[in-house]
């Protein structure tokens, strides 16, 4: 007896056509480390390196300034102060102008 011979499932028909996606997408993407960056951050924390006290602060350096991109805005607890609208900036202007001629009492 013989299987009866099957030509695979047809989801698998096209399987590697996807792959062509996938390489685009890695190629545009923008990381956030350079090279030198992230082998900077790698360098010290990686176990078997002994970095030197200006590499772990190259490193701090780096971490610390990409820190808004690495985190999640929930996570950052930072609160950020509302920008004045113009008409805001306007009356303090104004404020600040008309109390400078005034004499002191």
């Amino acid at each position: 007896m013989r299987l009866p011979r099957f030509g695979g499932a047809a989801y698998a028909v096209n399987f590697d056509n996807w792959s062509g996606y996938r390489e685009v997408g890695l190629e545009h993407r923008k990381g956030v480390f350079t090279p030198a960056e992230y082998n900077a951050i790698l360098r010290c924390l990686h176990p078997d390196t002994h970095p030197t006290t200006g590499q772990k602060n190259e490193a701090f350096r780096l971490w610390h300034e990409h820190k808004l991109l690495l985190m999640s805005q929930k996570e950052d607890a930072r609160q950020y102060q509302r920008l004045p609208t113009v008409e805001e900036m306007m009356s303090m202007a104004a404020t600040k102008a008309g109390g400078r001629g005034s004499p002191k009492q």
